[in-house]
């Protein structure tokens, strides 16, 4: 959790649990609502976000050590532009 805690605070959203995404804002999880906007980010955006992060594909130095890399988004553009991605890779791998 030490990486939710880096982006949660470098990027000011706020984590919450997935139970506890439906709340009296009819859009503030909504896929619809534009990333900029968001405020808030789940557990299944960070999987997202570190499948794009992670996959082979993006690391260009395969010998790297993923210690190495910096984890943690330099925005929150990147942030929901990788985790789109994410959602991606993932719908391709199925």
């Amino acid at each position: 959790m030490e990486l939710v805690e880096k982006i949660s605070e470098k990027l000011g959203l706020t984590f919450i649990n997935e139970e506890e995404s439906s709340g009296n804002v009819c859009l503030a999880n909504s896929d619809e609502l534009r990333p900029e906007f968001k405020e808030t980010f789940t557990l299944s955006d960070m999987l997202y976000y570190e499948l794009a992060i992670l996959n082979p594909l993006n690391i260009e130095d395969k010998n790297k050590s993923l210690l190495a890399l910096d984890l943690v988004p330099k925005d929150r553009n990147s942030f929901w532009d990788l985790v789109s991605l994410g959602k991606k890779i993932n719908q391709i791998q199925l």
